[in-house]
C-alpha cells in the first residue's frame, strides 16, 4: 500500500482513502469493495496491494480474473458439484475479482451465483474491478431479476472508488519516441 503513486493524474483515489482502507475493517465488516475506471488506471495492482494488505493482517484472500470466476462456476453447474464449489468459497474472507463484466454472464451460472453472492455477503468481502458502470453491470446478466439480486447484495455494501486519470502503462513506458 506505501507504493501506491499519487504523483500522477489520477482521480477518485487519495492517500487518506487508501490508508484507512488498508487498515481492512471494511473486510472485518463484510463490506465490499469495487474499483472502477478505465483500462491501465491501476485496479488490479490495487485489488493486489488491497489483497497483500488483507493477507498481512490474516485475511484469506483469493485472487480470481473474471473469465477464471466464471469459468469455475460453469464447471461446477456442469458436473453438479454447485454446493462444493459454494463451500470451498465460503472459507475464503476476501474473493477478488478482476475485470467484471468482460463478457456476459451465461443463463447456467446466475443461479449458482445468486446463490454464493447471498450466502458469502453474509460472512465475507468482494473486491470487484471492472472497467464498466454501475449500469453497465446490469446487463451483463440474462435474467433481470437475477441480476437485480446479485448487485443489490454487491453494489448496496460497497465501498465505491471510481477512479480516472491516465493509463499507468503510459505513465510508466520509458520509449518515450518509438523507434524501428
Amino acid at each position: 500500500m506505501e507504493d501506491v503513486n499519487f504523483e500522477v493524474n489520477r482521480h477518485g483515489l487519495t492517500k487518506q482513502s487508501i490508508n484507512r482502507f488498508s487498515e481492512c475493517t471494511w473486510i472485518h465488516n463484510h463490506k465490499n469493495m469495487n474499483l472502477l475506471g478505465s483500462t491501465g488506471i491501476g485496479k488490479t495492482w490495487l485489488a493486489c496491494a488491497f489483497a497483500t494488505k488483507a493477507c498481512s493482517k490474516g485475511y484469506k484472500t483469493k485472487f480470481f480474473k473474471y473469465f477464471e470466476f466464471i469459468a469455475l462456476f460453469e464447471k461446477a453447474v456442469d458436473n453438479t458439484i454447485d454446493k462444493q464449489l459454494i463451500k470451498k468459497l465460503m472459507t475464503f474472507d476476501l474473493l477478488i475479482i478482476d475485470d467484471f463484466g468482460l463478457t456476459s454472464i451465461p443463463s447456467a451460472v446466475e443461479g449458482i451465483l445468486l446463490d454464493f453472492i447471498d450466502n458469502f455477503s453474509m460472512q465475507g468481502s468482494l473486491l470487484i474491478t471492472s472497467q464498466f458502470s454501475y449500469d453497465i453491470w446490469y446487463e451483463k446478466f440474462n435474467d433481470p431479476t437475477i441480476a437485480d439480486a446479485i448487485l443489490d447484495r454487491i453494489i448496496h455494501n460497497s465501498y465505491t472508488f471510481e477512479i480516472s486519470g491516465d493509463s499507468m502503462r503510459k505513465i510508466g513506458s520509458f520509449d518515450e519516441i518509438a523507434t524501428l
